[in-house]
C-alpha cells in the first residue's frame, strides 16, 4: 500500500502517477531473488523538485530508485510456503517416513496411533514436498496416504 503524507495542494501532486508507478515497479521487482515484496506500506511524507519541467519518467525513476534503496535498507526476508501434511500409515513403516519427514525438515506437531495405523501431522516447506507421493508410496509399499494444504509463510 502507498500513502503520501501530504494533500492536493502539494506542488507534486499532479505527478502522483508516476511516484506511484515508480514505488510499485520497485516493489514488483523485490531485492531478494527478484521476487515481489508484499505485506509492506510506503509512506511517501514528501517529494521535491527544482526544475518543473522535469519529465515523468525522471520522476518515475526516482520513485523507483529511493522505494529500492529503502528495501535494501531494511533487510527484507525470503518467505517460503509452508505446507500442512497429514500422513496415514501401517505402524509398521512408521520409522522410514519419520525419517523421510525428517529429511524434508518436517516439523512434527502432532503423532497419534490407532489399531495398527498412525497419523502423523506437521508442517514441511514446499520446496521440500516436491515428488513425495512417490516418495511415501515406496517407503510404504503403496500402503500410506496423505494429504498436503497450505498453512502459512515462514523465513526460508
Amino acid at each position: 500500500r502507498i500513502l503520501f503524507a501530504f494533500g492536493e495542494d502539494h506542488p507534486c501532486s499532479p505527478f502522483l502517477s508516476a511516484l506511484e508507478s515508480g514505488i510499485g515497479e520497485a516493489l514488483q521487482a523485490g531485492v531478494v531473488k527478484g521476487f515481489p515484496v508484499v505485506d509492506i506500506e510506503v509512506l511517501l511524507l514528501d517529494a521535491g523538485f527544482t526544475n518543473p519541467d522535469f519529465a515523468m519518467m525522471t520522476l518515475k525513476m526516482a520513485a523507483f530508485e529511493a522505494t529500492r534503496k529503502g528495501l535494501f535498507e531494511a533487510e527484507p526476508l525470503l518467505l517460503s510456503p509452508i505446507m500442512f501434511v497429514a500422513i496415514t500409515l501401517p505402524n509398521e513403516f512408521l520409522g522410514e517416513v519419520i525419517n523421510d519427514l525428517n529429511q524434508r525438515r518436517c516439523h512434527i506437531a502432532r503423532l497419534w496411533t490407532k489399531d495398527r495405523v498412525t497419523v502423523i501431522e506437521g508442517y514441511v516447506p514446499l520446496i521440500h514436498m516436491f515428488g513425495y507421493a512417490t516418495d511415501v508410496r515406496s517407503l510404504t509399499q503403496g500402503r500410506a496416504s496423505f494429504t498436503m494444504r497450505f498453512s502459512h509463510y515462514d523465513v526460508a
